[in-house]
């Protein structure tokens, strides 16, 4: 039986239809930091076994948390740049704004 490492992904397909999919990467070798798995054909990738954010997941409940932390992390950045772009509108041409990370 062939080891693998997981990842799980999401495709926008319409405004109304998100696909989240399932890649399983084959290891082609074990170290004694990580592994090395082929990302695509002719392309191997290296990912550490300790890391605290990796590409690929020893299993699938751990690729799923990955994912799931991935989309958290997204969702902030860009909560963030809609702020900054709010803020943006609101200030005159030609003038600095102050803007404040924290909540108004």
């Amino acid at each position: 039986m062939k080891e693998s490492y997981y990842r799980y992904n999401s495709v926008l397909y319409s405004e109304s239809r998100i696909y989240i999919f399932e890649t399983e990467y084959v290891i082609l070798s074990h170290t004694p930091k990580g592994v090395w798995i082929e990302e695509y054909p002719g392309k191997k990738r290296f990912v550490l076994k300790n890391a605290k954010k990796k590409f690929a997941c020893a299993t699938q409940k751990e690729a799923l948390e990955s994912f799931r932390a991935r989309k958290r992390r997204q969702i902030k950045i860009l909560e963030h740049q809609l702020k900054i772009a709010k803020a943006a509108l609101e200030a005159k041409p030609g003038e600095s704004f102050i803007y404040f990370l924290g909540e108004k």
